[in-house]
């Protein structure tokens, strides 16, 4: 029986890709939105990047202001 993935958010593996690019971790990012006070668990972004979780215009805000990029980054 063949089981097709479906994201559920476009963004994911290009967020992925930025923090890559940056040479950061997942914690580097988890780290750097507590200290912004952003809600984004390590735990939270791997979802985010995998597709498996719906991402909101908030979280594409504080993750691209963490990343230091353009929102619009995230659909290239």
């Amino acid at each position: 029986m063949f089981v097709s993935k479906i994201e559920k958010n476009i963004t994911g593996n290009q967020i992925r890709n930025i923090r890559l690019s940056k040479q950061l971790s997942q914690q580097d990012v988890e780290r750097m939105c507590s200290l912004k006070g952003f809600d984004m668990t390590r735990s939270k972004l791997a979802k985010v990047e995998s597709g498996m979780v719906r991402v909101t215009d908030e979280m594409l805000k504080n993750l691209a202001d963490v990343l230091n990029v353009g929102v619009e980054e995230f659909f290239y």
